[in-house]
Formats: C-alpha cells, sequence, structure tokens
C-alpha cells in the first residue's frame, strides 16, 4: 500500500506532529494530577484523523504513544504511570501494547468514526463536532482495560492486597479521566 500525500496535507501533518511533540515535551500535553495522568497529546491526534484521514491519524497516534512512554518512563507521578514504562513494569511488551497499539488505534477509531458520521449527517459540522467527543470518551476504555489485563498485580498493590474492587475503580478512573480530558 502506497500513501500519496499532497504537499497541503503533508504541511498540515508537519504542523500537527510539532504540535504532538511541543505538547509532549512541554507541561501542557501531559498534566500530572495524581492519581492520573490527564493528556491533551490527543488532540492533535483526532484533528489529524479527521482532516487528512487514518493513516495520519494512526501516525501521530503512534507519536503520542511514544511520547507517553517516555514521559511514564523519565517523569512517572504515580505507581499506575511506571505501568506505561517498559523498563519499570515487568510486562514490556504489556507496556508497549498499552503505550503505542491504544494510541494508534485512537487516530484509527477516530477516522472511522468521523466517516462514518459523515455518511449518516448530511451535515459535516455535526460529524466533525461529534467524532471528537466520542474518540476522547472511548480511548480511555483499552488504555485502562490493557491495564486492568496485564497488570492486575501492580494494580492490587496499589489499591491494597486482595481488593476485590479493581475492576471498579478502572472505570471510575476511566470515567474521570475521559471528563477531564474533554
Amino acid at each position: 500500500m502506497k500513501l500519496k500525500f499532497t504537499v497541503r496535507q503533508l504541511t498540515q501533518f508537519s504542523l500537527l506532529l510539532a504540535l504532538e511533540i511541543i505538547l509532549g515535551v512541554t507541561p501542557l500535553g501531559l498534566i500530572m494530577i495524581p492519581p492520573v495522568s490527564v493528556t491533551l497529546l490527543h488532540i492533535p491526534v483526532i484533528i489529524g484523523a479527521i482532516v487528512i484521514g487514518p493513516s495520519v491519524g494512526m501516525m501521530l497516534g503512534g507519536t503520542f504513544g511514544i511520547i507517553a512512554m517516555i514521559k511514564a518512563t523519565t517523569t512517572a507521578v504515580s505507581p499506575v504511570d511506571l505501568l506505561f514504562s517498559p523498563f519499570h513494569s515487568g510486562n514490556p511488551l504489556a507496556s508497549l501494547l498499552v503505550c503505542i497499539v491504544c494510541r494508534v488505534l485512537l487516530g484509527l477509531v477516530a477516522a472511522l468514526l468521523f466517516t462514518a458520521l459523515r455518511g449518516v449527517f448530511t451535515n459535516n459540522i455535526l460529524a466533525i463536532a461529534i467524532s471528537p467527543v466520542v474518540s476522547t470518551i472511548l480511548h480511555p476504555v483499552p488504555v485502562l482495560g490493557f491495564l486492568g489485563l496485564f497488570f492486575v498485580s501492580p494494580l492490587c498493590a496499589v489499591l491494597g492486597e486482595g481488593t476485590p474492587g479493581h475492576p471498579i475503580l478502572l472505570g471510575t478512573l476511566d470515567r474521570f479521566n475521559a471528563r477531564l480530558e474533554l
């Protein structure tokens, strides 16, 4: 599959990539509020997915994942943040899956959702308004779901040994995090 982009699309991608990196290296992109890190790095991913398409959304999502992994490795503020680092988590493959694959999926889902909504609504404004909100709400679901799937023991250690409610806590964090990111 050969990707072809116009000069305009390459310029838009470059600007969104630069914005993604700037947000990643400054405190603007990942706002540390223990016990969670609220991110604004999803915004360029969703914009790129809607404006240019799924391939750009997925590339920006991969960049988002790499930046999140680097931040988790270097400036984690809670034990949960350390699970995003393949160097600190004890399960490097799962950390990479949580960091990168979930963020690549964000770009894909945002683009597909926009395309589907554009087909439903005759007015593109509704598709442009709804798809970022739904994508932002859906983004924490696979991230926290994979954390709960691959890191049960560390999460129970943070909660307290034998805590039966870790799925409830993950669900609560999911809703809390999604609301902060909106």
